[in-house]
C-alpha cells in the first residue's frame, strides 16, 4: 500500500495559495484575517470583511485534481488504530466558500472557488465514485471523486495567478 509521501509539500502549496488568495482579497479592498487554531479546526482558514459583510473561506490544495484532473471531497477519515473515525472536511463544511488551489508549472497557481452549499450536494451522492486515499500510515480517507468538468460548471470563479509576480507586488 503506498501512502501520500508529499504531505509537507502539499501543505506548503496550500499555504502559498492561502497567502495569494489573502493578497487578492486585500487588493480588492477586503480586510482579511487568518483563522486561529480553533476556527481552523472548525473549517475556516480565512475571514474577509468589507462594507460590514463577512465571508469565510476554506482553502484546499487539490492534490487529486493536480494528479487526475478530478476533485476529491473528503467524506470520512478511517483509522487503523485506537483513534475514532471522523467525518471528513466535506461533511463538516462551515465556511461560505471553498477555494481549491492547484499548483501549475512556472509558479502559476489556479484557483477554483465554490460555494460550500454547492459542494454539499456531492456528499453521499452515489452518482459519483467513492475512493480511498492513503495519506498517512494507519489512516485512510474516503473521498467523493467529482470530474473536473462537473466542478467547473458549479464554480463561482476560476482564475490563474503567477505566484512570483503576486508575491513581489
Amino acid at each position: 500500500m503506498s501512502y501520500w509521501k508529499d504531505f509537507t509539500n502539499d501543505l506548503s502549496i496550500a499555504r502559498h495559495g492561502e497567502e495569494l488568495f489573502d493578497k487578492i482579497l486585500s487588493g480588492q479592498g477586503w480586510g482579511t484575517r487568518k483563522a486561529d487554531l480553533q476556527e481552523d479546526k472548525e473549517g475556516v482558514d480565512l475571514f474577509a470583511n468589507k462594507d460590514g459583510k463577512e465571508i469565510t473561506y476554506q482553502i484546499k490544495y487539490g492534490h487529486v485534481m493536480q494528479r487526475t484532473g478530478n476533485l476529491a471531497i473528503e467524506e470520512k477519515e478511517v483509522y487503523d488504530d485506537f483513534r475514532k473515525d471522523k467525518e471528513g472536511w466535506g461533511k463538516k463544511l462551515t465556511s461560505d466558500y471553498v477555494v481549491f488551489v492547484e499548483d501549475l508549472p512556472n509558479s502559476l497557481y489556479y484557483f477554483n472557488i465554490h460555494k460550500s452549499i454547492d459542494l454539499k450536494q456531492y456528499i453521499g451522492n452515489d452518482d459519483y465514485r467513492l475512493l480511498p486515499t492513503y495519506r498517512d500510515k494507519g489512516k485512510k480517507s474516503w473521498n467523493r471523486i467529482i470530474p473536473r468538468q462537473q466542478m467547473d460548471l458549479t464554480a463561482q470563479v476560476s482564475f490563474s495567478l503567477d505566484l512570483t509576480s503576486a508575491l513581489l507586488s
